[in-house]
């Protein structure tokens, strides 16, 4: 492969991801690098192409295949057309990334994970700076309805905000533990910290499932037992907790808004499902409601309603990807996406399992992220979600590379 290939390639795939951030425009910066990019792989590449698994393809395809037969279905063939081809977009962008490790490995990972720190310390400073109320950076968070401020840097929704730092936050986690001098110590500490921090700043609940579970996953996954490591997780978690109180202590306010959103909402649900305390909210009921209707609808679709119908058949986003899926694109769509989702998981923990030190750590990253992406799928539509696909991207690469790498060791 030319070398300019290769450059482009891998520092193309790097700026994707750090501008990865901002998504008020769409097409997003990062859509016209990643069309670039295939582009350019495909321009440059073809005589270098090496075959992914199969199974993988084809159940990308034939998700894709039928997200367009549930274009038959639409009666806005404009909007849902749109839509599909955003979600093709998606399945696209998550083979390349695919190809892009299979080429070069332990580079094209290294580079996309650069990428995607500096877009999410970009996005977390932003962030960060709104909360405080710096002059100049009010545009990078939201005002709810209740007064309740959340950071919000260049995404539309505070809720894709705090997911999307979840990546990073575990990857910076991971690093800190293999560290090896003490300034790379404090420099992943306060990394890890500060995106840990601005990631709770998000006050999204379907998030903080997200980095909970992940978390959670990722220290079992590598079984960080010993006292040096359990100090540097102290270490970061310190940093995180001192990020924390200076935001409260210079927006005394902004904690307290958030408690009176959920204590001054409707409780009758809380009450219907025999909790103690107010953790849903009004709007939470009319999603339930919403989800409910959907599952009904399901059974009389089989071949969907069209892509990005959702909101405007039943008046509210399903919330939850696998309920849209089914509704919108119908039964074998979501079964292929389904059976896809769970051959992913099942080959990155396959991976992962033959490694041990960094190496395993670095699997973790992923098995992990997605466990945590795909719990935060249940409360929230995330189809469209760029590092959704990204992780994809990234589990098939390792996957095949390892299977590679077993088939070429074998013949020896």
């Amino acid at each position: 492969m030319a070398r300019w290939v290769q450059v482009a390639l891998l520092w193309g795939a790097c700026l994707a991801n750090a501008v990865g951030w901002f998504v008020r425009l769409e097409p997003a910066p990062y859509e016209y690098l990643i069309a670039a990019l295939v582009l350019v792989a495909v321009i440059g590449g073809r005589r270098h192409l090496r075959s992914a698994d199969a199974t993988y393809l084809i159940l990308l395809f034939l998700f894709a295949i039928f997200n367009a037969i549930s274009l038959m279905r639409t009666t806005d063939l404009y909007s849902s057309a749109r839509y599909a081809f955003i979600t093709v977009y998606l399945v696209i962008s998550c083979v390349f990334f695919t190809q892009l490790i299979i080429w070069f490995d332990a580079k094209a990972t290294q580079k996309i994970w650069q990428g995607y720190l500096i877009g999410s310390l970009v996005a977390a400073t932003l962030g960060y700076l709104a909360i405080l109320e710096v002059p100049g950076f009010s545009i990078f968070k939201m005002v709810g309805a209740w007064g309740e401020t959340r950071a919000l840097a260049g995404f539309k929704d505070p809720n894709v905000y705090a997911a999307y730092l979840v990546p990073a936050i575990l990857y910076s986690f991971h690093k800190l533990q293999f560290a090896t001098r003490k300034l790379h110590v404090f420099s992943w500490s306060f990394v890890f910290g500060f995106l840990l921090a601005n990631q709770f700043l998000g006050f999204s609940r379907a998030a903080y499932l997200n980095i909970f579970s992940a978390s959670i996953i990722f220290c079992f996954l590598t079984k960080i037992y010993s006292a040096n490591k359990l100090l540097r997780a102290s270490i970061g978690l310190l940093m995180s907790l001192s990020f924390l109180i200076l935001t409260f202590l210079l927006r005394p306010g902004l904690l307290s808004r958030h408690v009176e959103r959920f204590y001054s909402s409707d409780t009758s649900y809380s009450c219907v499902v025999g909790l103690a305390s107010p953790v849903f909210t009004e709007y939470d009921v009319i999603r339930f409601e919403v989800q409910r209707q959907i599952m009904f609808a399901i059974l009389q679709n089989p071949w969907g309603i069209g892509p990005g119908r959702t909101e405007k058949v039943f008046g509210c986003a399903a919330h939850n990807l696998f309920l849209r899926i089914f509704i919108e694109n119908g039964w074998v769509a979501g079964l292929c996406f389904l059976v896809f989702l769970g051959i992913s998981l099942w080959h990155v923990l396959r991976v992962m399992q033959i490694y041990t030190g960094e190496k395993r750590s670095e699997r973790a990253v992923l098995a992990s992220a997605l466990l945590g992406v795909l719990l935060n799928s249940l409360f929230i539509d995330t189809l469209h979600w760029r590092h959704f696909w990204l992780l994809l991207g990234l589990v098939w690469g390792a996957d095949t590379v390892e299977v590679r790498e077993g088939e070429e060791s074998g013949e020896k």
